[in-house]
């Protein structure tokens, strides 16, 4: 189970999310297990995306667009949890997402 020594970060990379992400980050908020920390990296978005991010969550802004998959490895590599979990910023995580996967870890 994620723990004090063993937290979990989510990953949201997003591009020009402004309409879909307010929903995503809002079910992160609600989960039954807190993350230690939401990002969001946006990657080069036009639309307000950033805005909308910043009431849930730290925003990083990819300064040279490289797509979902670079924009995951940013946020990965500035994440501080122990277990680092991703979603799209389209997605709505039901409330028990990461207490689930976190029993997954705590299995030896």
């Amino acid at each position: 189970m994620a723990t004090a020594d063993n937290p979990i970060s989510v990953v949201v990379p997003a591009f020009n999310s402004g309409k879909t992400i307010g929903k995503c980050l809002e079910a992160l908020a609600r989960q039954s297990l807190l993350p230690l920390e939401i990002i969001v990296v946006d990657d080069g978005s036009t639309d307000g995306t950033a805005a909308a991010a910043g009431r849930y969550a730290r925003v990083v802004a990819n300064v040279r667009s490289k797509g979902p998959a670079g924009a995951r490895n940013t946020g990965a590599y500035l994440a501080r949890g122990g277990i680092i979990a991703f979603t799209d910023s389209d997605c709505i995580p039901g409330c028990d997402w990461l207490k689930n996967m976190a029993c997954a870890f705590a299995d030896e």
